[in-house]
């Protein structure tokens, strides 16, 4: 994994309905797990998408939870 190697992260989240609401937060890798990865998957697929269980589960390739410790935040139309 390379976060370990460089703990130097970056998440950007925009809005697909409008390009001009975006989220970015920059920063440190803090932890990386896979206990409770699937659990999370499921939870926000059931919550954003309906599913009972996300649908590309592989066992050969197992989720990761990764957390970051952020360093700088930026967001663009966010605030309506």
């Amino acid at each position: 994994m390379h976060v370990r190697r460089d703990p130097r992260l970056a998440v950007n989240v925009i809005d697909p309905t409008n390009q001009w609401r975006l989220g970015n937060v920059r920063g440190r890798l803090v932890d990386v797990t896979t206990e409770g990865a699937n659990d999370h998957i499921d939870a926000l697929g059931k919550r954003y998408r309906g599913w009972d269980e996300h649908p590309n589960q592989d066992p050969n390739n197992p989720r990761v939870t990764v957390k970051i410790l952020p360093e700088k935040i930026r967001e663009v139309g966010l605030d309506s």
